[in-house]
């Protein structure tokens, strides 16, 4: 139900960002409804598997600004690397950390519009080390420079 609501919520005044992070939670929603719905479909190993793919990504929705390697997710679903990698895989055809970069993306452009937040002040809020740190993540993900991305953001262009 709370799911329900954020979507919801995220609905008014749509925008890019917003489209996203609603395409997240709709897989979050169908991934809950199989997790409560045993009834539906024989018990196996993939049910385990749902219930670590939407803890983990609970996990990244509550820690991605915290910087967490792949290995400190696995760590605390008690579950291997390997595991993780095959559960993201199945589910989302991602490896964990493309998930990860994927959320901490998002929430950088909706700070970025939102909160019209300087680059150096995005780098202490997620959690780098150094403005020179999230210049690096920004130029891999998004292939362009902050400078140009914030430009591009801030025009409305949608692709990024």
């Amino acid at each position: 139900l709370q799911i329900l609501e954020q979507i919801k919520h995220l609905s008014r005044d749509l925008n890019a960002i917003k489209k996203m992070e609603v395409k997240f939670l709709i897989k979050v929603l169908l991934l809950k409804s199989i997790e409560i719905a045993p009834c539906y479909y024989p018990l196996g190993k993939s049910d385990s598997d749902v219930q670590f793919y939407v803890r983990f990504r609970e996990l990244v929705n509550k820690n991605f600004h915290q910087q967490y390697k792949v290995q400190d997710y696995a760590a605390e679903l008690g579950i291997s690397t390997k595991s993780l990698n095959a559960i993201c895989r199945r589910y989302t055809g991602k490896n964990p950390l493309e998930i990860i970069h994927e959320k901490l993306g998002l929430e950088l452009k909706r700070s970025i519009l939102e909160d019209g937040l300087l680059l150096k002040e995005l780098a202490f809020k997620f959690g780098f080390s150094s403005q020179s740190a999230l210049n690096k993540f920004i130029e891999k993900e998004f292939g362009c420079s902050p400078q140009n991305w914030k430009e591009k953001l801030k025009k409305g262009l949608q692709g990024l």
